[in-house]
């Protein structure tokens, strides 16, 4: 009888570290995909090597102007995702890879919360936890990282006056479609944490994924509720251009490729068009908003800023030039001055490319 349950226990001892090793081995390889090797990753890379890698490829992979990832690029950014799990399981690397590769979908906010969890102060989670807030309609959580992301000091006063100045552009109970992170999430500050006109409805394209959010958005604009989840960018934007909204506007960082095949609709307002299929006269109006609602500190201090006030000047100029007014038109030629300057000089210290 104790030969007989020894011999059953030893059976049972060795039934359970056969499903060990059985299990171990699904979930730790012998063999790290090769793909990987080749983007400089290995078993032993840190979270952030990780996080940067994935970061990297998106990037490389990404059409910017339609906002899809090449389909190779899917493929190897899912391989990334899928060996971080088994190599870091419910490390902040993990929830975080996986929120991005899954997002806008429901199911990615659920592991952005791990993320959050795993650490709750780690900045690059700050901007999509701000989506959190969005997509749920929780006002508080977007507040609360609207402020940390300002804390963070990832945005520059000139990026920061810009998204006031866009704001300025529109009256309030506006809707503005934004293309970036440069242009969505400085606004948000300013609505949030310095309450510039709360009531503009900014409106991410890349958001326009998450089902629920899509559906509150096409019905504030009065257009058919669609999936827009297999959309691309200019897809999307052109869905939303169906509505007859009045004060639907799209931002001046918008692909150009979608304000030029809407160009006849849109009306320059400031840093914003104005999107109307009758038309209005738009001058008067981004006369007023330039003198009395811009803030103009730091219009000289980055690039990219720069590029997006030149339409806004061509049309003062032709504005203060026609209606006479020499000391406001040789400003504005200063300005103009000022800028191709900076331009130039930015363009000839960049590297040369082949």
């Amino acid at each position: 009888m104790i030969q007989s349950a020894l011999i059953r226990c030893f059976s049972l001892l060795t039934l359970a570290l056969t499903l060990a090793g059985m299990h171990a081995q699904v979930s730790e390889p012998d063999t790290f995909p090769a793909a990987l090797n080749v983007l400089g990753l290995t078993p032993a890379s840190t979270q952030q090597q990780w996080i940067d890698t994935y970061e990297k490829e998106h990037r490389q992979t990404q059409d910017l102007s339609t906002r899809k990832v090449s389909a190779a690029g899917s493929q190897q950014l899912s391989e990334i995702v899928n060996t971080v799990q088994i190599y870091q399981p419910e490390s902040f690397a993990a929830h975080y890879l996986a929120y991005l590769d899954q997002f806008p979908q429901d199911q990615s906010f659920e592991r952005l919360k791990k993320a959050q969890q795993a650490e709750p102060d780690n900045a690059l989670i700050f901007d999509d936890m701000m989506f959190l807030g969005v997509v749920s309609q929780d006002k508080s959580v977007t507040a609360q990282y609207a402020q940390k992301l300002l804390n963070s000091g990832v945005f520059s006063e000139a990026v920061l006056e810009y998204a006031r100045n866009v704001l300025h552009s529109m009256p309030d109970g506006s809707v503005v479609v934004t293309y970036g992170f440069d242009d969505t999430f400085p606004i948000w500050i300013a609505q949030y944490v310095s309450g510039i006109k709360p009531n503009v409805k900014v409106v991410p394209v890349d958001l326009l994924g998450n089902p629920k959010y899509a559906q509150r958005i096409c019905s504030l604009l009065g257009v058919e509720k669609v999936s827009f989840a297999d959309m691309d960018a200019k897809k999307r934007i052109d869905h939303l251009l169906n509505s007859s909204y009045p004060y639907l506007y799209l931002a001046l960082t918008v692909d150009g490729g979608i304000l030029k095949k809407a160009q006849k609709k849109l009306y320059l307002t400031g840093l914003a068009l104005h999107h109307l299929p009758d038309g209005i006269e738009n001058v008067s109006t981004l006369v007023y908003n330039w003198e009395n609602q811009f803030e103009k500190n730091h219009l000289n201090s980055n690039e990219g800023i720069i590029r997006n006030y030149q339409l806004i000047y061509a049309v003062l100029e032709d504005y203060y030039e026609y209606s006479g007014n020499a000391a406001s038109l040789e400003r504005i030629r200063s300005r103009m001055r000022n800028m191709k300057s900076k331009l130039s000089k930015t363009k000839s210290s960049s590297p040369a490319t082949h």
